[in-house]
This record gives structure tokens, C-alpha cells and sequence, in this order.
């Protein structure tokens, strides 16, 4: 009964742990290929192992320096430029021996090792990053197949933002962790109840809460400390790589590689059972996890889900790799599909954003995909092979995607942590979409990084409202304007644009747009009304920007016959239905003007254009500034042919000159307008 009941859980995961990693490495008799770490990874060594930093006292003369470096036998080996700095050579003594016996030296003013000082962290660096095409898609053959470009969680990107805060802890509820990996070198959360004047092996239980030693977690399945035995699955090590594996030059790279895995081992590769499952998230929400992975499922329980539901910590489940619809299936696993709103369920994608073909799948029971087909990760050491690399493939390989986005999200907003449905609901609507997985999530998208950490809203700039050159006038009388802004946001693009108008102080009213993202809007504005314009935005990971609000726009309009419109030369009146007002005024004269002065930013020249028009020079103050062609080959009424803004509202005077052109001479008035 025992082995049966150990089955109740299995961990989601299909195919060999171990596949090709490098096709320069030599096969295995049974084909399987494993690409060993190297034993220590290159920055670990925090100095010289060679030099020492002296600087010598002001009083120091050249005879006593002399002196100690004869000594203490070192050797110098250049200045700095800097006074009475020097770098000496140890000459085989250690480098802190060295220091502590140049630092009683009554003539140094100090000495320090020669430290080594790291390049600004380049998670892309890592030595396998290109296999890792979950966190970055170019579309690389991976495991035999080609993807698709941006078929990723955009890692690189969301790098920028954060790799993770080491105050975060990701407990990794599986078969155990390897902590020793040197991928996850500096990742193990350690129990501060456990640790510190020798606690973490007096062999008591300093913290009180039945466990001895648990420093790094805790091993429910053989109630010890060790969270890892080299008997059992190497299941638990690679998602906790997928997770956090640490930037160190080497191998792969976590998808938080700041953040701290607290492992908790509840079975083994045949399973675990439920209670030590439940033993298991209560350890974690005792000791203060943010977010749990949970690779794995089963039959229903409801005393799991009573623990997960009072865990208050946000459970990344696996959905399952039969091919199951969990919206309908009586066979659909759990805790993915208890419904929990601490509980976000994941399916697995390919590399060419396709649902894989073995993952669970359910329009409202699987929340998203993430990668999970041909994903690399570590693996435990064995005794045939030191700490080493591998492929697997399963919804477990995508849960962790999601953990440790979740834990990114964690690390730039601490706050969501102790509100896991907030956090599930991010993590949701902030997916990239993936058209293939549409109808069978109920995001139809795929876990982004980039998004899920950008909490900074889009910019806008306030709406700038000008006459709209070559728009026409409605026959009611009012002017068309140009109402535009520019909205954007670097990080995770434009989403949608917002547009209201109010006019006299009423109620803002929205206004339709031609695109989500457009930047600009047609308006027609009647005379003796004052309207407002704001605008606001949304970008792709939900942040929505403040209102930016336009200045108080009036239009005025003077009509052909307007006393305030001063004419000179000959100009005829031109009843027309289709003008303002019903008529315009017309001159076929060369040198015929009309003119007027107003107060105010914006100035239009309305006319009516058709065949035979001629043209007309535009003066503003007495300057020329544009000469317009009236001919069209159809007649078109009440046209805004000139329009010119300023920045701010003086008194100016625009005035229409006919130029006379040659066999077409006519050209038309029908009305000054402005805004104010």
C-alpha cells in the first residue's frame, strides 16, 4: 500500500531528463548525452590570488618602504598614480596573510587584496544561452526543430527592470533540490531560525517548529535535513534551475536568477503523498515563501485544498500531460485544477508557440501557457557524471517559467506577494498573446516577463487642437480642428488610446477613434462653445496613464460679409446653399484683397475650390507665407485651404491676395476662422 500510495502524486514530465545538449559532445553508449559544469564557475574568486593594494603613510621615505617590502618579501609591481599607492606581489604568501602583516606596519596606511571587479550582470552571457529558448526566441533549431522569432516569455527585456530580489523565496514543493549545483550557487534560502552561532548543525531544533536543522528547507518524504538524495528524481533541481539558476557565466540562467529557492522535498521519482505535500506548503507559508511551484499532480483532495487555500501564497501548478481538456475531464489533475484564486494553472507551448502536444488544456480551467517542449535545465551530479545540463519536456518544465516571473513581479512589487489573486490576475493579463493557444486557455497567451514587470505607465502628452487644413466646414457652421497627442511607452508597448471631448463644462463624452492606437482626431467645433479634450493610455501590461487635459479651445468665425472683414478691389456676392450662411464672395481681379484682424493661435481661410479657380497669396502681418491653387476638378465647398498655429494667442492680421492667374482667375472668400 505504501509504494501504491507514493504514486498519488507524480511529477508532470515527459520524455528523457537527458537529451542532446551540444552536438560536440560524444554520445553515450545508450545515447544519452550529458554536459558536465565545469567544477567552479570563473567569477568565484573575489581577488587576486597574487596581489595586494598598499598605501603608504605620508611620512613613509622611500628607505622604509623599501624596508617592509624587503621584509615581508614581496615584490612591487608598478605604481597607480595615485600617491604613495603601490601594487605589490605576494610571492607565493597568501594574500590575507600578506594584508595582516602589512596592516601592523606603522608606515602603511592600508593594504587590501586586489579585488576583482564584475562586469554589470549579462544574464544573455550564460554559456547555454542560446539553447534557452523559452527566455529568448530567434527562432534557433533547438532539440531538432525550429522556432518561432518572439515565441518567448521576453527575458532579456525584463532583465532590464529586474533579475529578481534575493529577499525573494520560491519554494520549490518537488523531489528535492540539489543546492549544491554550482548553477545554483548563493540560491538556497537559508531559515534564519536555523542559521547563524553555529545553529545550522548543533543538531537542535533552534526554531522551534519540530525540524532539526532544516536550513535550507526540508525533506518531507524522509523527515530529515537533507533536501536532496542522489537516490531519487533529478525532477525538482532542473525546475528549480528553470527558476533561479544564477548568473555565473556558465551553463543556463533562471528565469529570476536573484531570487532564493527554499527546497522542500516531499517525494521521489514514483511520487509523494498528499499529506507530506500539505506538510509541505504549510512549511512554506510558516516561513515566509512568496510564491510556490508545484510540478505535479493528482486525484482530488480536499484536505490539499483546504492547504492551499490557507497557504495565502500563490501556487504555480502544472496542468497535466494527457492531453486532457480539464474543463470537462474526470481525469483532470490537481491542485492545478481545484479553481483556487491563489492557484494559477499553466499548459505547455513549443518553441513555435504551439500548444505541445501532450499538455492539458481548458478554456476556463488552464490559465496560460508557458514554454515546456525541449526546455534546459540543471541536473544533479551522479556517480558517473559531475553536476550537469539537460532537456526535458512537460508542463513541469513550463510551471516554472511562470514561478519565476512571478517572482520577478515579486521583487519590483513586494506588496502582491502577500495578495496571491492580484498576483495570478497580473501574471494573466499580462500575457504575450499566442494565436495558437486561443480557445484553450483563458488568457489565449503566453507568461511575459517584460510585461509582468512593467508597472510604469504610458506617457501622453497633453492634446494640441489645430484647424484642420483641407477638411471641410459642416453645413451647420461648424470648423473642423485637428485634435492630436503622442502617447507611448518604451517598455512594453501601446495598448489603446482613450479620447473625450466635453463642451461648455459638461459631462466628458467619449470620442471614437479610427485605431487603438491612434494619435490624432478630426473634430468639428461650432462657434460660441468652449471644449476640452483629454486623453489617456493603457500599455500592453495594463498600466494605464493619468488624463492629460487640452486647454479651453473656442472657434470664432467671420463670414464673407462680416463688417470686421475688410475687402478692397472688386468682389462680387455669390448666393450658394452649399456655402456658410448660404453665399461667399467671389473676384476674378488680380490684386483683389480681403483682410482681417483677430485676437487668438489659429487662423483658417475658408473657400470654396473647383474647376477654373485660380490662386491666391496668403499674407500674415504683411508677409507672404503661402500661395494656394483654388482648381479642383469637382466642386468643393467650404474647404479650410490655409490654416496656421501658433503657440500662444496675440492679435495678428491675415489677408488673401488674387494673384490673377491666367485663364482661371476666380477665387473665393467664404469665411475667416480662429480659435482662441
Amino acid at each position: 500500500m505504501l509504494g501504491v500510495s507514493r504514486r498519488l502524486f507524480s511529477a508532470f514530465l515527459v520524455v528523457s531528463l537527458l537529451l542532446p545538449l551540444n552536438p560536440s559532445v560524444a554520445a553515450a553508449s545508450d545515447g544519452l548525452r550529458i554536459v558536465p559544469y565545469p567544477a567552479t564557475p570563473a567569477v568565484d574568486r573575489a581577488a587576486a590570488p597574487d596581489r595586494v593594494l598598499v598605501r603608504w603613510r605620508a611620512d613613509a621615505t622611500s628607505a622604509s618602504r623599501a624596508s617592509v617590502i624587503r621584509a615581508e618579501g614581496l615584490r612591487p609591481v608598478r605604481p597607480l598614480g595615485l600617491p604613495r599607492l603601490e601594487l605589490l606581489d605576494t610571492r607565493g604568501r597568501s594574500v590575507e596573510a600578506v594584508v595582516a602583516a602589512l596592516s601592523r606596519r606603522g608606515v602603511v596606511e592600508y593594504a587590501e587584496p586586489d579585488f576583482y571587479r564584475h562586469f554589470a550582470a549579462n544574464p544573455t552571457g550564460e554559456e547555454w544561452f542560446g539553447e534557452l529558448w523559452g527566455l529568448h526566441n530567434t527562432g534557433q533549431t533547438v532539440g531538432g526543430v525550429a522556432g518561432q522569432r518572439d515565441a518567448d516569455i521576453d527575458f532579456p527585456k525584463a532583465a532590464r527592470t529586474t533579475l529578481g530580489k534575493s529577499s525573494v523565496v520560491v519554494a520549490v514543493v518537488d523531489d528535492g533540490v540539489d543546492l549544491s549545483h554550482p548553477d545554483l550557487a548563493g540560491r538556497a534560502w537559508r531559515n534564519p531560525g536555523e542559521t547563524g552561532n553555529g545553529k545550522a548543525t548543533n543538531g537542535k531544533d533552534d526554531d522551534g517548529n519540530g525540524l532539526v536543522d532544516d536550513v535550507n528547507g526540508w525533506d518531507f518524504f524522509h523527515d530529515d535535513r537533507t533536501v536532496h538524495d542522489f537516490e531519487d528524481d533529478a525532477h525538482g533541481t532542473h525546475v528549480a534551475g528553470t527558476i533561479a539558476a544564477t548568473l555565473n557565466g556558465i551553463g543556463v540562467v533562471g528565469v529570476a536568477p536573484r531570487v532564493k529557492i527554499m527546497a522542500l522535498k516531499f517525494g521521489n521519482a514514483s511520487g509523494g503523498l498528499t499529506s507530506d505535500a500539505i506538510r509541505a506548503i504549510r512549511y512554506a507559508a510558516a516561513k515566509g515563501a512568496d510564491v510556490i511551484n508545484a510540478s505535479w499532480g493528482g486525484p482530488s483532495s480536499s484536505a490539499l485544498r483546504d492547504a492551499i487555500a490557507g497557504s495565502g501564497i500563490l501556487m504555480v501548478a502544472a496542468a497535466g500531460n494527457e492531453a486532457l481538456n480539464n474543463d470537462t475531464s474526470a481525469g483532470r489533475p490537481y491542485p492545478a485544477s481545484y479553481g483556487l484564486a491563489n492557484i494559477i494553472a499553466v499548459g505547455a507551448a513549443d518553441s513555435r508557440g504551439q500548444l505541445a502536444s501532450f499538455s492539458n488544456y481548458g478554456p476556463s480551467s488552464v490559465d496560460l501557457v508557458a514554454p515546456g517542449v525541449n526546455i534546459l535545465s540543471i541536473i544533479p551530479a551522479t556517480s558517473e557524471h559531475g553536476p550537469a545540463g539537460a532537456f526535458a519536456s512537460g508542463t513541469s518544465m513550463a510551471a516554472p517559467h511562470v514561478t519565476g516571473v512571478a517572482a520577478l513581479v515579486v521583487s519590483v512589487k513586494p506588496g502582491l506577494a502577500s495578495r496571491p489573486s492580484d498576483l495570478r490576475k497580473r501574471l494573466i493579463r499580462t500575457v504575450k498573446a499566442a494565436p495558437a493557444t486561443a480557445g484553450l486557455t483563458v488568457s489565449g497567451g503566453m507568461v511575459n516577463a517584460l510585461r509582468a514587470v512593467d508597472f510604469v505607465a504610458p506617457t501622453v502628452s497633453r492634446p494640441k487642437v489645430d484647424l484642420a487644413k483641407g477638411e471641410r466646414a459642416t453645413g451647420d457652421g461648424a470648423i473642423p480642428v485637428r485634435v492630436s497627442w503622442t502617447a507611448g511607452d518604451a517598455t512594453s508597448g501601446l495598448d489603446r488610446v482613450q479620447l473625450q471631448q466635453r463642451r461648455d463644462g459638461g459631462s466628458w463624452r467619449p470620442v471614437s477613434l479610427p485605431a487603438a492606437t491612434a494619435s490624432s482626431r478630426i473634430r468639428n467645433l461650432l462657434p460660441g462653445h468652449a471644449y476640452e479634450f483629454r486623453v489617456r493610455a493603457w500599455d500592453r501590461a495594463g498600466n494605464r496613464s493619468a488624463f492629460a487635459t487640452s486647454n479651453v479651445t473656442r472657434v470664432v468665425v467671420r463670414q464673407d460679409g462680416s463688417s470686421l472683414v475688410h475687402r478692397s478691389g472688386s468682389w462680387s456676392r455669390v448666393t450658394k446653399p452649399s456655402a456658410l450662411g448660404g453665399a461667399l464672395r467671389a473676384s476674378d481681379e488680380a490684386g483683389a484683397s480681403a483682410a482681417t484682424t483677430f485676437t487668438g493661435r489659429a487662423v483658417a481661410w475658408i473657400a470654396e475650390r473647383g474647376p477654373g479657380y485660380g490662386k491666391a497669396r496668403v499674407f500674415i502681418d504683411g508677409v507672404k507665407v503661402a500661395v494656394i491653387d483654388l482648381e479642383a476638378s469637382a466642386t468643393q465647398p467650404r474647404r479650410l485651404l490655409f490654416a496656421r498655429t501658433w503657440g500662444s494667442s496675440v492679435q495678428r492680421t491675415i489677408e488673401i491676395r488674387v494673384v490673377g492667374t491666367a485663364g482661371r482667375p476666380r477665387v473665393t472668400l467664404d469665411a475667416f476662422a480662429f480659435l482662441r
